[in-house]
């Protein structure tokens, strides 16, 4: 990504710029949603790609580039776009794709825009329920307006806790971390979505998330809304490009469920960091 020099644009701008380009894609999966058949691209084992992520993308992109065009852009449809800003924008069109494909209503858009480096703001859309959760750096998290905060739940004995099935090889990457928990926790949820579950985690529907392999385009917008909301998420990266490893929690919860994971903290940065 280039480095700008140059001021950043008034994050409420950029805010309703992402305001606008997620419900854009969120009318592109609704549209799908409500079709008697859905348009396969690939399947794989324990992922698919329907043609819904791509279309959805595509009308969230022509937003994006429309109001910011000297922008980069990092989609997980399309990858990689240069940038001739500090700014950047990062987008899952469709996150929760397997659950969408199964009708099941657990999935969302995804939208997050970082200045040099370091996330400034972060929406994720819920279409179905309409709920759209939103956050600017330092000026607190909302829920369809209203403030959110992490649960208060002081001890993961008395935890719900969201876990993410990995996508390659779950029974060697995923299990292991589910047994560390399950007999720890009060209860497990795999839901599938990892930018709602961290968006739940906000708003104190469950205590935590953890996901041992995950893009980061899937958590950066739900990160900068969970801190925004008094918690933390913290990612280890991995040999894969945007890969990582990521726990979000309340900071009561954190440190104690990083050492059941064996999460080395002294490897770990904010989600919201990107350099």
């Amino acid at each position: 990504m280039a480095i700008s020099m140059s001021r950043p644009p008034a994050f409420t701008d950029i805010l309703d710029t992402a305001v606008m380009a997620a419900h854009a894609g969120a009318a592109v999966i609704g549209a799908a949603w409500h079709s008697p058949t859905l348009v396969v691209n690939k399947r794989a084992h324990h992922d698919v790609k329907l043609a819904a992520d791509v279309t959805s993308e595509k009308k969230i992109l022509a937003i994006l580039h429309a109001a910011r065009p000297r922008d980069g852009i990092l989609a997980e449809e399309s990858g990689a776009h240069q940038a001739r800003t500090s700014g950047l924008w990062i987008v899952d069109p469709l996150d929760g794709t397997v659950n969408f494909s199964h009708r099941h209503p657990h999935f969302c858009v995804s939208i997050a825009w970082a200045w040099e480096g370091v996330v400034r703001v972060g929406v994720v859309y819920d279409p179905l329920r309409d709920e759209l959760f939103s956050a600017i750096q330092g000026r607190g998290a909302f829920l369809n307006g209203v403030p959110i905060r992490v649960a208060s739940t002081t001890s993961v004995k008395r935890a719900m806790v969201a876990i993410g099935f990995g996508k390659v090889t779950p029974e060697t990457t995923c299990l292991p971390d589910m047994t560390r928990l399950a007999g720890v926790v009060q209860k497990l949820r795999i839901m599938g979505s990892a930018a709602l579950d961290i968006a739940y985690t906000a708003c104190g529907r469950v205590d935590a998330y953890y996901e041992s392999h995950i893009y980061f385009w899937d958590i950066c917008a739900a990160a900068l809304i969970l801190e925004e909301a008094g918690g933390a998420a913290w990612m280890i990266p991995s040999a894969t490009p945007y890969k990582v490893r990521c726990l979000a929690s309340s900071p009561i919860l954190i440190g104690t469920l990083a050492g059941h994971l064996r999460f080395d903290q002294a490897h770990t940065k904010p989600c919201t960091n990107l350099r």
